[in-house]
């Protein structure tokens, strides 16, 4: 998916509207951070720009795990 700021507001805006909670505040991907934040000062929610650490690396060996625990 084509990570534009009309994507990335709709999804955040889906997302925030599918918790029962709001959160305060919601790390993001340096990527989309830019693209989101009109979306979440309307919903008065704080983008946090992290990446995690070996998230990658963690993606790839879930994916070799021959009990499909993750699915494309």
């Amino acid at each position: 998916m084509l990570k534009t700021p009309p994507i990335a507001q709709s999804i955040l805006w889906a997302y925030l509207h599918s918790l029962e909670v709001r959160p305060n505040k919601i790390f993001i991907s340096k990527e989309v951070k830019t693209d989101a934040s009109t979306t979440s000062k309307n919903c008065r929610v704080e983008l946090v720009e992290s990446e995690l650490p070996g998230i990658r690396e963690v993606r790839e060996f879930m994916k070799a795990m021959p009990m499909g625990l993750i699915e494309e």
